[in-house]
């Protein structure tokens, strides 16, 4: 399943826990992976795939967090990073890619079982892009962001963007989800969380 705040720049990843209980797994910063229970402020999709599929998900989530914590940089540009069986991330990182976004993790972790969200080849720069990634390096920076971590991401600025409702929304294809379906099912959810 994933989910997203409410503020529709934001996403990770709803499964079972282990002890039975729903927990969120999302990036939520640079070096600020989070795992806690949902709250209202948050609203979640079910992702069109096979039950036991899902379970591979969660599982890996488990590891992650127990092999990680927080410990995961933020990075603009994804192509093929993934996660190891024992969710491992580093091993795992493509080539120039140097971190994670909230909505990259969430396709990570679900590529790391096998299972493509998205076309990724479909998506192209959009000319807002690297002024959403300016915002958050600025955010950042405010918050402390150590300048070398800065300086990295600063580098992929023109990287293609893979939207935290694009992602949310193309979960809900059999994956991978097309451009078109993806983007148009986080419209959806736009309006939707809009009370439109």
């Amino acid at each position: 399943m994933a989910v997203w705040d409410k503020n529709p720049g934001h996403t990770g990843i709803l499964f079972e826990h282990s002890d039975g209980s729903m927990m969120l797994l999302h990036l939520a910063s640079h070096q600020t992976l989070r795992m806690n229970q949902p709250t209202r402020k948050n609203g979640w999709v079910r992702a069109r795939i096979p039950k036991e599929r899902l379970e591979q998900v969660a599982a890996l989530c488990e590891r992650i967090w127990h092999k990680h914590g927080t410990n995961i940089p933020y990075g603009f540009r994804y192509v093929a990073t993934r996660f190891s069986r024992a969710g491992e991330f580093k091993k795992g990182l493509g080539t120039g890619e140097t971190g994670l976004t909230c909505a990259t993790f969430v396709l990570a972790v679900f590529a790391s079982v096998g299972l493509d969200l998205l076309r990724l080849e479909e998506w192209e720069k959009r000319p807002e892009d690297g002024a959403r990634f300016e915002e958050i390096l600025n955010t950042f920076k405010e918050g402390g962001v150590p300048a070398p971590a800065l300086a990295i991401m600063k580098q992929q600025i023109d990287a293609v963007r893979y939207r935290p409702l694009e992602v949310a929304g193309g979960s809900m294809f059999t994956p991978p989800a097309s451009f078109q379906d993806a983007s148009g099912r986080a419209t959806e959810i736009e309006q939707e969380l809009r009370g439109e």
